[in-house]
């Protein structure tokens, strides 16, 4: 019975952490999934392609330009002609015209269930050609469910996420927008990694074996005593008989730790790294953290 009960903490133990080995092949997508993205620097087709290499049965699709521009013409004298092209649509964001002119492209977004889209920023707005691609699709992609990653030099995203919002207002969100500026542009694999497990694919909550048992909230001690095959009572029971600690306990403990890998690893905003622990609302993981640690979780941040 004892070493039941070890293989049973084990099992709770690897369930709340997200170590190199425990994070492979985690993300459990349902439907087809196609990738769109537009570069003018390249980040973004580098996000893409971290996202393919995480997502193999997603397909990926890049967005061009009729008229081939470089990042050096678009950023030259201040970025004078991506302003340009973003003051048009500003001016009449509901004409056609507005929106610069980009190439067919060979997937058809409509064939699809999921679209994870990969825009750079252009002065604190979604870049205009990306722009285009969600306009003139807007009909396709509504009831599509949609995850967003926004590659910025240090400026927040939460215009680019307005400017999706207003485009196709008739996606399915399958969760918050990812940012990846350019001092965590390095790490990308691992924020994708993180992310991913975080989203909603169409036709099934997304599930993660180690760590995101649901969306809204921390995995549970009847959650483990299911997969166990035991009553929560019993599962309970066996947990503290065997190692002196509630389940419970466990499970607080193993997300501590990873909060605390991430407030030291990642630049992630602290009510980021909430949502991503599974908390509902933030406050309540600053609280769980302080009353563990005795200090707030940027506090630990600073001080790690």
């Amino acid at each position: 019975m004892r070493y039941f009960a070890l293989i049973l903490m084990s099992l709770l133990t690897v369930c709340c952490t997200k170590s190199d080995e425990a994070k492979a092949a985690t993300v459990q997508e349902a439907g087809k999934t196609l990738v769109v993205y537009f570069t003018s620097s390249g980040n973004s087709q580098q996000i893409a392609e971290t996202v393919k290499a995480q997502m193999p049965s997603a397909d990926v699709i890049r967005i061009e330009t009729v008229r081939e521009t470089t990042n050096d013409e678009y950023i030259a004298n201040n970025y004078a002609l991506g302003n340009e092209l973003l003051q048009k649509i500003n001016d009449n964001p509901e004409s056609a015209d507005s929106y610069p002119a980009i190439k067919p492209v060979e997937k058809d977004c409509a064939d699809y269930d999921n679209v994870i889209f990969v825009t750079p920023l252009w002065h604190s707005q979604m870049a205009a050609p990306a722009q285009s691609y969600l306009f003139q699709n807007r009909s396709k992609l509504a009831g599509k469910y949609f995850g967003m990653i926004v590659s910025s030099w240090s400026s927040g995203i939460s215009t680019v996420v307005s400017n999706a919002r207003r485009l196709v207002p008739d996606v399915v969100w399958m969760g918050e927008s990812l940012w990846i500026n350019h001092s965590n542009h390095s790490n990308r694999a691992s924020l994708i990694q993180d992310w991913l497990p975080t989203l909603n694919f169409a036709g099934k909550q997304t599930t993660m074996d180690k760590m995101y048992i649901t969306i809204d909230g921390l995995p549970t001690v009847a959650y483990f005593a299911d997969k166990a095959c035991l009553s929560p009572n019993y599962f309970g029971d066996l947990i503290s008989k065997e190692s002196g600690t509630t389940a419970q306990r466990h499970i607080q403990d193993a997300v501590i730790e990873r909060s605390k890998q991430l407030l030291i690893e990642t630049r992630l905003p602290v009510s980021e790294i909430a949502y991503q622990l599974g908390f509902e609302y933030p406050q309540h993981f600053s609280r769980l953290f302080k009353s563990r640690t005795g200090m707030t979780p940027n506090a630990y941040r600073l001080t790690a």
